[in-house]
């Protein structure tokens, strides 16, 4: 029953607001989500090229060379506006749990896992309407 999630949960990814798209143009959706996980709700300073090597922390989330791509795309020396994006991470949490849940796991397995408690999960199951929910994303 689990790998029926795992083959649908791939497709599952928050959608990168409008303020990223050049971000995700320059480094690809898969790193502007690891950026939003590690800044979100921040400004961040972009180096300029000579200062883009591994030890810095935006090339620690996304590489040297997501780095590298950021710089040369925003020309170096810029501040970049990171948003939380905390509604479409909840969504596509939401949306993780009713798979889940479909695939077979338990209720109390999945409040355990996502630090919740069972009412949370049953609600979470009553109002996520995946069919909906998935449109958005794609």
């Amino acid at each position: 029953m689990r790998s029926d999630y795992k083959k649908h949960s791939a497709y599952l990814t928050i959608q990168v607001p409008p303020s990223l798209d050049e971000a995700e143009a320059a480094i690809g959706t898969a790193l502007t989500i690891k950026l939003i996980d590690a800044f979100g709700g921040t400004t961040i300073h972009l180096p300029v090229n000579k200062h883009c090597d591994e030890k810095h922390p935006i090339a620690k989330v996304i590489g040297k060379d997501g780095l590298k791509a950021l710089v040369n795309h925003f020309i170096g020396g810029r501040y970049l506006y990171i948003p939380r994006c905390a509604a479409g991470k909840r969504l596509k949490r939401d949306q993780d749990i009713v798979l889940r849940y479909n695939a077979g796991e338990s209720v109390a397995k999945l409040a355990l896992e996502y630090g919740m408690s069972d009412r949370n999960v049953w609600d979470i199951l009553k109002r996520t309407d995946m069919s909906q929910a998935q449109s958005c994303l794609f």
